[in-house]
């Protein structure tokens, strides 16, 4: 049970004894055992995975399919692709994706851990309020949530883990008419039923 502080700002902020995301994960992982991965193309640097939990269909899709390529790139860029793509999945702002890319690059030096260390320090190249901002914007995406201790925080390893692999997947559905992909791919259409001001 978490126990709720105020930060400098008067906003409440819930700190945990325990890491809060690890029942969620632990579940996760054992209700996902029917996947199926096969390794094609001539270098089997291509797969195609099928089926998912106990329903035989993959979780979010409806009789769907993914299809994707293996590609090698040197750590740092690893390191860049992989906060790019959680940054854009989860609205990160640019103090967001800053702050994300320095837990990262943490993470991927300690393994076995579910917590990060990560105390500002001017090092990191932006400012304070870039820092606390970048905090709490990962705390509210639910990245990470924060300890008793200043500057250590549990990371969530649905989302965040220090492996070598990643997908960064975009779905694709066929619409039924050109009216409906308008509705689907603008967020204020789909929300209002109307057309929204950008």
């Amino acid at each position: 049970m978490p126990r709720i502080r105020k930060d400098n700002d008067g906003e409440e902020i819930a700190k945990y004894k325990k890491n809060p995301f690890m029942n969620d994960f632990a579940a996760d992982l054992a209700a996902n055992t029917g996947t199926r991965v096969e390794w094609i193309g001539e270098d089997k640097n291509k797969f195609v995975i099928t089926g998912c939990v106990n329903t035989g269909e993959i979780t979010g899709m409806q009789r769907g399919v993914i299809l994707g390529q293996s590609t090698y790139v040197d750590k740092k860029k690893y390191v860049k692709i992989y906060a790019q793509g959680i940054a854009a999945i989860f609205n990160l702002k640019k103090s967001g994706q800053k702050v994300f890319a320095i837990i990262y690059q943490e993470i991927s030096m300690h393994r076995d851990t579910d917590t990060v260390y990560i105390p500002y320090d001017k090092s990191m190249g932006f400012s304070r309020a870039t820092y606390y901002n970048g905090i709490k914007e990962c705390i509210t995406a639910g990245l990470i949530a924060q300890t008793f201790s200043a500057g250590l925080y549990y990371i969530n390893p649905m989302y965040l883990y220090n492996g070598r692999r990643f997908l960064l997947i975009n779905q694709y559905i066929a619409a039924e008419s050109d009216a409906d992909t308008k509705t689907i791919n603008n967020p204020q259409i789909a929300k209002n039923g109307k057309r929204g001001v950008d």
